[in-house]
């Protein structure tokens, strides 16, 4: 169900967008409010389902082996282009990071790293990326690390303003 504060609820119904799956949870807006990402079984196969809610259409990206453990909702880019995926690869001390533009096929697997709460924080105009000490530019994708003391971590991103 979907809810919106002037209305009764509204069913959700994926095989209306062309796309059978067996549940859906973690649901992520783009920011937009076209398109929703939701982390997705559809047949057996795990992956995201993105569903483009003016052209009511849906796809299943990025499959990947089952694991045990919860994913968490995708994360879109402020101009709505890129998903950042964490997924549990089924170590369960290890996550991955992945990075999908929504238009393309294309997929960018940017690290393996510890498995504890940590979100990657896209900068305002999607042209970086920050995972806990780690800096990626977009297309280039090449890890700079930031100088951050040990247990410090990147939580948002703040535009410095001319005077």
């Amino acid at each position: 169900m979907m809810y919106r504060w002037d209305e009764s609820p509204l069913p959700f119904d994926p095989e209306s967008f062309g796309l059978s799956v067996d549940y859906l949870k973690s649901p992520a807006w783009s920011p937009s409010g076209q398109k929703i990402a939701w982390a997705a079984v559809a047949s057996g196969q795990f992956g995201f389902g993105v569903f483009d809610l003016a052209k009511h259409t849906a796809e299943l990206i990025h499959l990947y082996p089952p694991t045990s453990e919860g994913t968490p909702a995708p994360i879109w880019s402020p101009d709505g282009q890129w998903l950042t995926l964490l997924i549990n690869n089924g170590d369960t001390m290890k996550q991955e990071l992945w990075v999908v533009p929504v238009n393309t096929p294309q997929e960018e697997h940017l690290l393996r790293y510890d498995l504890y709460p940590v979100y990657p924080v896209w900068s305002p105009d999607s042209r970086w990326l920050v995972l806990r000490n780690m800096l990626f530019e977009v297309s280039v994708w090449q890890a700079q690390p930031l100088a951050l003391p040990q247990d410090a971590e990147v939580v948002a991103w703040l535009n410095p303003t001319s005077q």
